[in-house]
């Protein structure tokens, strides 16, 4: 497997930028830095506005954050639950608003195992091809959900399948919304052999590294215990995203002041 490219943390203004597919670059405009997003029904305060790209952690440190997408399933993320608590590992899981409306308690139990919480929008659409109202209100609902059971503001948002572009990033960018990308993806969507996943993840271990996984694979379920004993047996410790944001020293203070305000 290939590795996406080198340590990314872009940190971008907080106001309408332009960007290239998978390669945001700041145009500001006056018009969207002056407008403040429009408020979401909660009783949890919104953090304030802020953005950046998240591909991979302090190259510095031997992290790696595992993060598990499109949960909570009402079979298997019990199971994964059980064996993280098992093995002691925190991840982060990227939620989808609809399955977590059928599925509070469980989207509750996950933050209170001491997971992350992450939108992964409300009901999975390819955002590369909805407008900009739809791409925000699958963000907005998303995170509305995730508020309602979990009682928290998810910090991070991750494009279903991972597909994103510039209509995407604008509408992040004006919610002040970071977006959360990965390091290496072992493609266990497509339920290869387990151990061809737990293979491809040890060969490309290194500090920093995200790695997408899915809630729902069995494949992935069933490596865990050899994978995580192999990686702290190489001196790795797990950590969830915003602990890895909060790792480095580009974003630490920005993340501080955000959760002060929360």
């Amino acid at each position: 497997m290939v590795l996406r490219h080198s340590f990314v943390l872009l940190l971008l203004p907080l106001s309408l930028i332009g960007c290239q597919e998978n390669k945001p670059s700041a145009a500001p405009t006056k018009e969207a830095s002056t407008t403040p997003p429009a408020p979401l029904a909660s009783s949890v305060p919104l953090r304030p506005r802020l953005f950046f790209v998240l591909e991979r952690g302090n190259t510095n440190r031997k992290e790696i954050a595992l993060t598990f997408d499109d949960g909570p399933h009402p079979e298997f993320t019990p199971m994964l639950l059980d064996r993280l608590k098992h093995l002691k590992v925190h991840a982060t899981f990227f939620m989808v608003g609809e399955m977590v409306k059928e599925a509070p308690q469980l989207a509750k139990r996950i933050v209170e195992e001491g997971h992350e919480a992450g939108n992964h929008s409300f009901s999975h659409p390819n955002l590369k091809t909805v407008s900009s109202e739809e791409i925000a209100k699958e963000i907005e609902q998303g995170s509305e959900q995730i508020r309602k059971a979990c009682g928290i503001d998810p910090l991070f948002f991750r494009p279903p399948g991972g597909n994103y572009n510039e209509v995407v990033m604008q509408v992040l960018i004006q919610a002040g919304t970071p977006l959360a990308l990965w390091t290496y993806n072992p493609k266990d969507f497509a339920r290869p052999p387990a151990d061809q996943i737990e293979r491809g993840i040890l060969q490309n271990a290194q500090n920093g590294m995200i790695v997408l996984l899915h809630s729902s694979i069995i494949q992935t379920y069933e490596i865990l215990p050899d994978l995580v004993a192999n990686l702290r047996t190489q001196g790795y410790t797990f950590v969830t995203l915003i602990e890895m944001a909060q790792h480095s020293p580009e974003l630490a203070d920005r993340i501080a002041h955000a959760k002060q305000l929360n």
